[in-house]
This record gives C-alpha cells, structure tokens and sequence, in this order.
C-alpha cells in the first residue's frame, strides 16, 4: 500500500490524501511540558544523589591511600604516614623516615576533611602494617551526610556513612 492514496470525491476530481501521521503543535506542547514538569521534580534528586556519590568515591579514595601507605609500609620495612590537612583539605602520603613525599591529594569541594582524632592528624602504618595510633578521619558533604573512616591498631580502614 503506498502513502499516498487517490480518492474520487463527489465532484469527479481526485484529492491526493496522505497517510502520513504527525503531531500537532499543541501535542508538542505538552509533552514538553511534562518533560519539564519531570525535570523540574527530578533534579533535586539527581544533585542530591551526586554529592551522596562524591562523599563515597572521597571516602573510598582516602581508604585506598590508607592501604597504599600500609603496604608500602610491609613492602618497604619502613613507616609510612598519611598527614591530614584540614585547613587546606587535603592529605598526604610520605615515608616517615625519609619525609619523602609519595602522593598529595586534595579533597575536591563540596566534600570537606571535617576532624579527626589521630594523634597529630597523622596516620602511621609500622613495618607489620599495623597502625601506630588507631582513630578516625571524617569526611562530610553538603548535605550533612558524614563518612567515617575508622583506623584500628591492626591497621584495618574501615568506612561507616551516616546522616
């Protein structure tokens, strides 16, 4: 069947009617409409989610760094020390007898290095990769979620999130 077909009107002439389908413009509207109205209610949800992301890829990166420090500390035989920056927001990983520096990282806003309670903001894994001092770092975002990273003596990292 072809898209355009021929029909005899009353007249006796043909009228060419087409087939095609279309919207029409109020149609558009409102679909546009809608998708505004979707957006507009969703969008919130969606820069909410993000920063909720942002805190848990900070938090899983610092952990990370943690491990790093703990394992160069194994491998090496030496101390390794994660020193904690709040003012500036950023941390480093060194080598604690050679104050060699191994990493910088800076904690990207909207997350902030909010406190910790390692002696000396500094994290110290031994040659055993046991912590030095065991305490805790937080991380927190803009939307009052908070991240907790727990050192234990063992030098385990461990990560709670919480409202």
């Amino acid at each position: 069947m072809s898209k355009l077909e021929k029909k005899s009107c009353p007249t006796g002439s043909l009228a060419v009617r087409s087939n095609l389908a279309g919207f029409s413009l109020l149609e558009l509207v409102v679909v546009i409409a809608l998708l505004g109205i979707i957006t507009g209610v969703g969008l919130p949800y969606y820069q909410s989610f993000t920063v909720s992301l942002q805190l848990q890829g900070a938090a899983r990166d610092l952990t990370s760094d943690l491990r790093y420090a703990q394992q160069q500390a194994v491998t090496t035989q030496a101390n390794y020390r994660l020193v904690f920056d709040i003012n500036q927001n950023l941390y480093t990983v060194e080598n604690d007898s050679t104050g060699l520096l191994i990493k910088s990282r800076i904690i990207k806003s909207p997350i902030i290095l909010e406190s910790t309670t390692l002696a000396s903001s500094t994290a110290i894994f031994n040659a055993t990769g046991a912590a030095v001092s065991s305490g805790n770092v937080i991380l927190s975002n803009s939307n009052g979620r908070r991240a907790t990273i727990d050192i234990k003596p063992s030098g385990y990292a461990q990560i709670s999130f919480s409202k």
